[in-house]
């Protein structure tokens, strides 16, 4: 979710689910990508036309703090990293964020959903 859209929602859900999911695992909670493009609302969208709408719409973060955080990540080896979202649709969200994931060195990324839309 960009940042223009959760000031106008006033929460972020995924993050909300995140968050409360770590508590329960006892794992730490990491902001680790920013949605950087407006995109259109995916509803009505094929999954080819998701896959459009999101391309290059994710980067990782940015700042000594995030350089820091990733640069320990990867020199402990692969890291699993668990991908939170509200809803799985099509999978457009979830393959965005691994793709940009994959560059920035991370192995072993996972998907949890909330829900799955039939």
């Amino acid at each position: 979710m960009t940042k223009k859209k959760e000031r106008e929602r006033g929460f972020n859900q995924a993050e909300v689910i995140a968050k409360e999911l770590g508590k329960k695992l006892n794992k730490p909670v990491v902001k680790m990508l920013d949605k950087i493009k407006e995109t259109s609302d995916q509803i009505g969208l094929s999954r080819e036309d998701r896959l459009k709408n999101l391309k290059d719409c994710f980067q990782t973060r940015r700042g000594p703090d995030s350089r820091r955080l990733r640069s320990s990540f990867l020199e402990t080896g692969p890291l699993e990293i668990l991908l939170v979202d509200d809803v799985y649709t099509t999978g457009a969200t979830m393959e965005g964020c691994r793709r940009t994931l994959g560059r920035a060195g991370f192995k072993n990324i996972w998907g949890f959903t909330i829900a799955k839309t039939i």
